[in-house]
């Protein structure tokens, strides 16, 4: 059988995941002030304000703290490696919505920790089609995962 040809695509996961992930703290901080809101018996436009505030709050740390910056996830028609600077590792699929992947990179090296890349249609462009024909068409990995029992953490 013949491997996947190379292909290099940037996993950012685009405005949608950015988006979302300022989306949940901003609703976290909103439930905390909420929920503070009604223990201190504020008036109605005091609970307004607290909730939004605790919101944006929220928001902004999360589009901030939690916005994975850009990697390059490359398979070179032999391994994959990830990141700048590049480790070599396995690369799984966990979602696969079409125009939006979650991948799972383990790296070779068992100190360096797992990471998770999210892939967009925008951002992979036209190397989507070559990246899904790679991480689906690659070779088969044994059954306990990508790594062996006894290199896992812990």
């Amino acid at each position: 059988m013949r491997s996947a040809p190379p292909v290099a695509v940037i996993c950012d996961g685009g405005l949608a995941w950015a988006g979302l992930q300022a989306f949940l703290p901003a609703l976290a901080g909103a439930a905390v002030a909420a929920w503070i809101s009604a223990w201190v018996d504020l008036p109605p436009l005091g609970v307004a304000g607290a909730v939004f505030a605790a919101a944006a709050f929220g928001g902004l740390l999360g589009w901030h703290w939690l916005r994975p910056l850009p990697a390059p996830l490359v398979w070179d028609g032999a391994c994959w490696s990830a990141g700048s600077p590049a480790v070599t590792g396995q690369v799984e699929v966990m979602v696969d919505l079409g125009g939006w992947l979650l991948l799972r990179f383990w790296p070779d090296a068992a100190a360096t920790p797992v990471r998770w890349l999210v892939v967009s249609a925008a951002a992979a462009g036209g190397g989507l089609h070559g990246l899904r024909v790679a991480l689906h068409g690659g070779p088969a990995r044994p059954a306990g995962g990508p790594r062996s029992a006894e290199r896992q953490p812990g």
